[in-house]
């Protein structure tokens, strides 16, 4: 079992693709929240909170994602903030999508 204590070169590569894994999945979400911000910008169809809220995740996620190339740790604390920030958005967009779907006939 290998450990973060042991210091060996094999942690370091684990950590190293762990966080370049996590910041490709982030580019994902990225495009995601980019899109949805910009439709409901220009229809209307949730509040302009959420599209806030939705280009605070972009730039974040956008940050972490640069942490790809470099080595710069604290970069990942960008990806940990756009994360957070990314679940109330999706939570809250889910609500606000519910609560203004058409009555089912």
């Amino acid at each position: 079992m290998v450990r973060a204590e042991d210091g060996s070169p094999r942690v370091a590569v684990f950590i190293d693709m762990a966080n370049v894994f996590l910041s490709f999945a982030g580019i994902g979400t990225l495009i995601m929240v980019l899109a949805v911000s910009g439709l409901a910008l220009r229809t209307g169809c949730l509040p302009k909170w959420t599209v806030a809220l939705g280009l605070i995740i972009v730039v974040a996620q956008a940050i972490a994602a640069i942490g790809i190339a470099s080595d710069a740790t604290f970069l990942s604390a960008f990806g940990l903030i756009a994360f957070l920030t990314w679940a109330i958005w999706m939570m809250a967009t889910g609500v606000l999508l519910y609560q203004n779907a058409p009555a089912a006939d």
